[in-house]
């Protein structure tokens, strides 16, 4: 496995352990600083997250895998973030980030 850091100009400001279900649950995303990069991994069963504002349904968006590191580097896709469990339901380990230009 490979893992990646963030530049050093991002500093963490936040940690959330979420459990993702049959209805489509969002990011809670610290208030201040501005979150502007999020990093997960899934932690138990498979998910679909879709970051373009659309609604994520079991069986539409990206299809996620128990082991899967996701990073989302982009202020807009972050708050649109959108995930869903496709059986039963998932955990996933959220950082977030706060800093930058």
């Amino acid at each position: 496995m490979t893992v990646r850091t963030l530049p050093s100009y991002y500093s963490p400001t936040g940690f959330q352990k979420l459990t993702v279900s049959s209805s489509s649950v969002g990011l809670t995303i610290p208030v201040a600083p501005q979150c502007r990069a999020v990093i997960f991994t899934v932690e138990s069963n498979q998910i679909r997250m879709r970051v373009d504002g659309s609604a994520v349904t079991a069986t539409d968006g990206i299809l996620l895998y128990v082991g899967d590191v996701v990073e989302v580097l982009n202020v807009d896709m972050i708050n649109n973030c959108r995930l869903i469990a496709v059986g039963s339901d998932a955990t996933i380990q959220i950082h977030y980030f706060g800093g930058g230009v």
